[in-house]
């Protein structure tokens, strides 16, 4: 079951139009392991855009993502022009549950060695 998370996209009008006064865009990325290149190996997600309150200026819009339970992400949600709030999260019993990095590092060392174990005991089958 999927549940949704809409984060405004403020600037969005603004971005578009002048290069200076530019604010990060809002996302969500499923965690799907460590990575090479960065800490974690991520997923982004495709949003869709939804204009609840939208107008001419810069706020209003949202972009709106669809969790899964069972899945580990990480989200960047603009709060202000000044301020974000990024952190990691699931889902469980369609609710969305913030969590601690140390607790992603466990769930996916977890679902290694889980996975290792699954493979070593089939691997002369």
């Amino acid at each position: 079951m999927a549940v949704t998370i809409k984060l405004e996209h403020i600037g969005r009008n603004i971005n578009r139009h002048n290069k200076y006064l530019r604010m990060p865009s809002p996302w969500v990325a499923e965690i799907r392991g460590f990575g090479e290149k960065y800490f974690f190996d991520r997923k982004f997600l495709e949003s869709n855009t939804d204009y609840p309150n939208s107008g001419e200026g810069n706020r209003g819009t949202c972009l709106v993502f669809h969790l899964h339970e069972g899945r580990v992400y990480e989200v960047f949600d603009t709060k202000t022009w000044g301020f974000h709030d990024r952190y990691f999260c699931t889902v469980k019993e369609n609710k969305i549950i913030r969590i601690s990095e140390e607790e992603v590092i466990k769930w996916l060392t977890e679902r290694k060695s889980s996975a290792s174990q699954f493979m070593s005991q089939h691997s002369g089958e």
